[in-house]
């Protein structure tokens, strides 16, 4: 039997409809928060109901940022193709995948 060592421990996060771009440094002050105080080996955003627009992507960066600055893995599930096309055209797909 192979062990595969400790299983990941995901921090999920879920975006739900519109944000303002005030609450957008609290968001990532508390992703980084959670991250120094937990261990978490991946951040998964669920965006099903996220809004397809461009502080959703912003949202993103940052949390992209965050992420980046611990090491850890960011993953996007339920990306809308508006939201897809929209993080293609701002330059970011390579960052967010």
């Amino acid at each position: 039997m192979i062990d595969a060592g400790p299983a990941m421990t995901p921090l999920v996060l879920e975006l739900d409809g519109e944000l303002s771009r005030a609450a957008l440094p609290s968001l990532s002050a508390h992703v980084q928060a959670v991250l120094d105080t937990h261990e978490h080996d991946i951040v998964e955003c669920d965006l099903a109901h996220a809004a397809a627009d461009a502080v959703t992507v912003e949202a993103l960066a940052r949390l992209r940022l965050a992420t980046l600055r611990r090491d850890c893995p960011l993953t996007l599930r339920g990306v809308t193709p508006e939201l897809r096309q929209l993080i293609e055209f701002m330059g970011l797909r390579a960052a967010l995948g």
